[in-house]
């Protein structure tokens, strides 16, 4: 077993406060209907098991992906909506420190 899985498999992973962050947004509502992603959020919870314990690491890559978001490497000259000047029904989520 890799080093990451074999990590989280043992429960000595511990999310990053972004990613929970985000997760509880995710939770409640903030970008759908509460409960219309639970299966997806499941399978990134628990320790272990295809489909869930998060094995494909997103948690553990999560804070270098925002990061590299906010150096700009992926970003896109548009932002989303939710965070453009215009008014929005969804409020934006600060995952920068």
């Amino acid at each position: 077993m890799e080093p990451a899985r074999a990590e989280r498999a043992a429960g000595k992973f511990t999310p990053s406060a972004r990613f929970t962050a985000v997760m509880g947004s995710i939770k409640a509502g903030m970008f759908g209907a509460k409960g219309e992603f639970d299966e997806l959020l499941s399978s990134l919870e628990g320790n272990e098991g295809f489909g869930r314990g998060d094995y494909f690491l997103v948690a553990k890559d999560f804070d270098s992906y925002i990061d590299c978001q906010a150096g700009g490497v992926f970003r896109t000259s548009t932002p989303p909506t939710c965070c453009s000047d215009e008014p929005s029904p969804r409020v934006c989520v600060s995952i920068h420190p």
